[in-house]
This record gives C-alpha cells, structure tokens and sequence, in this order.
C-alpha cells in the first residue's frame, strides 16, 4: 500500500551544486521505473515552481532564521512577519514534543501560501552541528516520505488537500556537512524502505543495518 502512495509523489531534489546532478545519477538508477518520479536540479530552492510540500531539514528546535531555513521563511512568510512560519512551527513543537523535536520525525504544517501549501519539517539536527558521520539523513527524509504518505492515507482528507509533489534540498549538507553523494544514498536509502519495506525477521532486520552502514561513504 505504501509503495502505491508513495509512486504516486513527485520528489524533486535541489541544490546550488552544480554538480548535482551528476551525482544524483550516480545514486539512483534511472532506469528503475521505482524512481521515475524522482527528478533532481541545479536550482536555488527559492526560484522552483509550486508544489505542495516543501521541505526544511534543520533543526530540533524549530528555529528558521538561517541558511535555506532563512530562504523558506522569505518564501512562507505573510506581510511583513518573516518568523510567521518559524512561529507555527515552534508552536507545533512546543505542543507535541514540548519544545524539543526529535531528529528522525516530521511535523507537517499548514503554510497559508497558494505556492507550498505544506511545509514538511523534519530536523536532521538538534542545532547546527557537524553531522556527516551519522545516518540523519536517511532517517529524516524517511519520517518525510512516511508522514506524507500517512497524511494521504487518511480517510479525512480531500483530493484536494493531498500531498502529490514534494520540493526538497539535499539533507544535512549544509552546516551538517555530509557529502551531496551520501546524503543522495541516505535519501535513497530512505526512498526504498518507504516503499519496499524492510521485512518481519531478525535476518532482515539485520540486513538492513548492515546495508544502512554502507551509507556512509
């Protein structure tokens, strides 16, 4: 079921790199009809066409006044308040994690812009902190791909109010400082199991940590 939800998304990845591309199909193998819905670009995030999700991947703390939280905020903001978004965010944080929001979840947040009407937030860290080392990426950009896919599953909403095309950067590149090629893997890495799943034993829970480990490059 998750993997029907999930084929049915358009995921478009960014970056300034302008290697980025290069290195995306390098990762994912384009002629696996699985990621036929997975396009990449060498664009700045705030120049993209409308979609329905957009993605910050910062920090636990819902703070979105720096690097490409600072350009979303620009992008989200409503007159003249550029915290508007930050504020919604933090306030969602404050009610359900009591101000601190794990990395490896995603709060999905109403923005009130025509252009992105979500914003998917998902921190890959508590605060602005090395993190190339680690597997935040796969576990963030999974709980994105999850917390949609669960928002489209619920009988509540209408055909309307559905999440069919998400924007996102590569995750934890910035201050985290891991690599555009182990981030895409991670990201990659979090694609698959949303869609494939993992498996019900210990053998397959064991599988797949070893081929998690390998996505540290």
């Amino acid at each position: 079921m998750a993997n029907e939800l999930l084929s049915t998304i358009k995921i478009h990845i960014v970056s300034l790199d302008e290697n980025i591309e290069s290195i995306f199909y390098s990762v994912f193998n384009q002629t696996d009809s699985k990621y036929k819905n997975i396009s990449v670009e060498h664009r700045n995030i705030a120049h993209c066409d409308p979609f329905d999700c957009i993605v910050s991947s910062a920090n636990s703390f819902g703070q979105m006044d720096g690097g490409i939280d600072g350009v979303l905020s620009y992008m989200l903001c409503k007159l003249d308040n550029l915290d508007y978004i930050g504020q919604k965010v933090r306030k969602i944080i404050a009610d359900e994690y009591y101000g601190e929001q794990p990395v490896g979840t995603c709060i999905l947040v109403q923005t009130d812009n025509k252009k992105y009407p979500y914003l998917a937030h998902s921190p890959t860290m508590s605060i602005p902190k090395n993190v190339s080392k680690t597997f935040n990426a796969y576990y963030a950009f999974k709980s994105v791909l999850g917390s949609v896919v669960n928002h489209n599953k619920n009988s509540d909403i209408s055909d309307m109010s559905k999440i069919t095309s998400i924007l996102t950067t590569t995750f934890c590149t910035g201050c985290g400082d891991m690599s555009k090629k182990t981030a895409l893997t991670q990201m990659k890495k979090a694609f698959d199991i949303v869609y494939d799943g993992i498996g019900d034993t210990w053998f397959d829970a064991n599988d797949f940590i070893i081929d998690l480990d390998e996505t540290l490059l």
